[in-house]
């Protein structure tokens, strides 16, 4: 491999959510969420909201040439829809003039996971009239940064939300949908996220990079020199057998850029989506990338030309119990883009250890070989012939990990809870920095 295998051009950023690190869920009109009752009982958290200029500073130093980052959906419409609540929006304005203004493109997703409580109460996903209230948001926040953002995503990870949030009843709005209501969901939550990129595209005067952020856990060959083991390992990835609740990237991708259902998912989730030529040529919609966010994987060998599951009880593991499998970001791009032809953006990559403050430091050595042996396969399928146009790792700070609270640690900057959200580079943020001036070259040292 050579020093220039992601180019001068690479996208190097990293990534946040706005209910995972802002705070202030009270503050300057912002409305409820569907999680912020599970947020209070945590604490205040990172405080993004007040530090943000503190924020800004640190990707500044870090030298990344983006940042994604989500909107609150209710600091910007404290209802879901209706008059823009001007104090949320200075304080995002304010966010994306400062990242330009230090050389940092800003790479805005409408949607991650924190849904207006005032429209759940109206019947959230399953609402007819949920497709046109994202619609809504996404033509007002396409006004407010006409001119000044270029690169967005509308939903981020619906195989998660859905899955647990309306499929397993595991996260709010602790739905357990099936049959009509299932389809009804999986269905409006793609019509939504189509309609965002029109109202986009229609509300700016800058040519728009959009795109949608999908997961799954990719799978690869218990033998890459095997063509029957490759050829298990690209047709595992797309069947059910090998995932749960509705842990799919063909569910949802399908339809975003093949204008069809997949069959054997709908089969396997016993549902029928009816849908009309109208709808499905609205969620086929004219993304530019196709986004996924990858941190695992799992490998199959081929048995009588199908894939099976292998087993990796001695993989490392990160502080959730998720295997470490640097393979996944070989060939999860690889796979994705043989299908369905878009050029690959890693919207979020990383992993969550036990970090410590040490004397003053933190030493994570264990995220630093995380990140150079995952990005070293990135390196390598992109050699390959793959587009990747960029990588944002997760995350740049510590934050709140959803049901998991904050004890897992994905950050490059540790955030000290204990004395009003301190920030605190790791060393991961330091090698990191190296990796991003290096247009890559760094993790190439000592590879064979």
């Amino acid at each position: 491999m050579e020093e220039k295998t992601f180019g001068k051009d690479f996208v190097w950023g990293a990534a946040t959510s706005a209910l995972q690190t802002e705070g202030s869920l009270n503050a300057d009109g912002r409305g409820e969420s569907v999680w912020d009752q599970v947020y209070l009982k945590d604490g205040p958290g990172d405080e993004s909201y007040k530090k943000i200029d503190e924020d800004i500073a640190l990707l500044k130093e870090l030298g990344v040439k983006a940042y994604r980052f989500s909107l609150s959906w209710t600091r910007l419409f404290p209802e879901g829809t209706g008059s823009l609540n001007r104090k949320g929006a200075d304080f995002y304005l304010h966010l994306v003039k400062d990242l330009l203004a230090d050389g940092i493109e800003p790479y805005v997703t409408l949607f991650h996971w924190d849904y207006p409580l005032a429209l759940e109460l109206k019947g959230g996903w399953l609402n007819k009239d949920s497709p046109l209230w994202f619609e809504e948001y996404a033509r007002g926040v396409g006004r407010l940064f006409n001119g000044l953002v270029k690169n967005y995503l509308t939903i981020n990870e619906p195989q998660c939300f859905l899955g647990m949030g309306h499929y397993e009843g595991s996260v709010p709005p602790y739905h357990q949908y099936r049959d009509k209501d299932l389809a009804k969901v999986i269905h409006n939550v793609l019509l939504g996220s189509g309609l965002a990129v029109r109202a986009l595209r229609a509300a700016s005067s800058l040519d728009l990079k959009i795109m949608m952020a999908n997961t799954y856990l990719p799978s690869f060959p218990a033998n890459p020199a095997n063509p029957d083991d490759i050829e298990a390992a690209r047709l595992a990835y797309l069947s059910p057998k090998f995932n749960h609740a509705l842990f799919s990237v063909s569910l949802f991708a399908d339809p975003a850029f093949l204008g069809r259902y997949d069959r054997r998912w709908l089969s396997h989730l016993n549902i029928d989506i009816p849908y009309s030529e109208s709808d499905m040529k609205i969620i086929q919609a004219d993304y530019d990338y196709f986004g996924i966010n990858i941190y695992s994987g799992y490998k199959v060998v081929s048995k009588k030309g199908q894939p099976a599951l292998v087993p990796t009880p001695d993989a490392p593991h990160n502080y959730l119990n998720w295997e470490i499998h640097p393979e996944a970001l070989y060939y999860g791009p690889k796979y994705l883009f043989e299908r369905y032809r878009k050029p690959i953006f890693i919207t979020e990559n990383g992993t969550c250890c036990g970090d410590k403050i040490e004397e003053g430091l933190v030493h994570d050595l264990n995220r630093m070989e995380y990140l150079r042996d995952y990005l070293r396969m990135l390196g390598k399928v992109i050699k390959e012939g793959t587009p990747v146009a960029g990588y944002f790792y997760w995350s740049l700070l510590d934050n709140f990990e959803w049901n998991n609270g904050y004890r897992p640690r994905f950050g490059l900057v540790f955030v000290d809870y204990e004395k009003g959200a301190r920030r605190l580079p790791k060393d991961s943020f330091f090698y990191f920095k190296k990796v991003i001036a290096s247009d890559g070259g760094e993790i190439l040292k000592d590879q064979d």
